[in-house]
């Protein structure tokens, strides 16, 4: 049923047989612009959701069959975004998450201290909650993912936002709490702005501009990506949702959910519930647990 989707984990895209793409051209490839230096690994901060307790007295329902549903659900509104019919142009994320920060680079030799650094800001916070998330369906309609942009906008994630309310502002002060950590120890040269969280970037374009203008934060778990250009991110005046501005790397509700294919029902209430959080350091994972 799932059949045709990689994981972000696998090897890049393979030719799109898309309409919309010539056969021959190359598939399209992330370019960072952080340099590889020896000894320096990318670093992310997050909220895992791939291995979170799901208690069967969550309204959310009692299995994990719904995280992997909607992660295909979210599949198919980005390869309809992209206009492509080719599965191989979209990835699935390995481990579904929250981030808490933008990725950083550190030195391996800083890995202990940072990962340390990291439990005493988060010390006298309560890790153990449940997040509920926004399914975008306003007025009973369809589901819609959020689109958000690294800051180079060359890879492109579909993702469902957290739900206003007192979990989301948690998240937006544990965002708060890591952050002097994060500018301590990266060494990637690239800037840190008040408002680095509102998606899957660095979000130098959303620090304070002259006015004092700042973006919303809007935390959300990210569950698909595509090295394509949706084209709503081509679209120059982009809509805000409720006259918030969540930055240029954000597009809140604007992936519906095509009608053709059904992976699964969905419980009413999407929440999972969270009890750490993981500091991945290349491909070692560092559990932080606070009581």
């Amino acid at each position: 049923m799932f059949a045709g989707y990689d994981s972000d984990s696998s090897k890049s895209p393979s030719r799109s047989r898309s309409p919309k793409r010539k056969e021959k051209e190359e598939p399209p490839t992330k370019k960072r612009k952080l340099a590889h230096v020896e000894g320096h690994f990318p670093t992310w901060v997050y909220l895992d959701c791939a291995t979170v307790n799901l208690n069967s007295d969550d309204p959310g329902g009692n299995s994990q069959s719904w995280l992997p549903t909607l992660q295909y659900q979210a599949a198919d509104s980005l390869l309809a975004g992209i206009g492509s019919q080719n599965k191989r142009d979209v990835q699935l994320l390995p481990n579904p998450h929250i981030s808490l920060g933008p990725l950083i680079m550190l030195r391996h030799h800083f890995i202990d201290s940072f990962t340390k650094d990291i439990k005493t800001a988060l010390s006298d916070s309560k890790l153990d909650f449940t997040v509920y998330f926004d399914p975008g369906n306003v007025d009973g309609g369809e589901m819609k993912f959020d689109l958000f942009s690294n800051t180079e906008h060359n890879r492109f994630f579909a993702a469902i936002p957290v739900a206003k309310g007192g979990i989301r502002t948690k998240i937006l002060e544990l965002q708060k709490r890591i952050r002097p950590v994060l500018v301590k120890y990266d060494t990637s040269g690239q800037s840190h702005g008040e408002n680095d969280f509102t998606g899957d970037t660095d979000a130098k374009e959303a620090s304070s501009s002259d006015d004092k203008k700042t973006m919303a934060g809007r935390p959300h778990l990210s569950l698909v990506s595509t090295l394509i250009k949706p084209e709503v991110a081509k679209e120059t005046n982009k809509v805000n949702e409720g006259g918030e501005d969540y930055g240029p790397n954000c597009w809140p509700h604007s992936l519906p959910v095509p009608k053709t294919n059904f992976h699964g029902e969905l419980p009413k209430v999407l929440c999972l519930k969270i009890t750490g959080i993981t500091v991945q350091v290349g491909n070692r994972y560092h559990k932080v647990e606070v009581s």
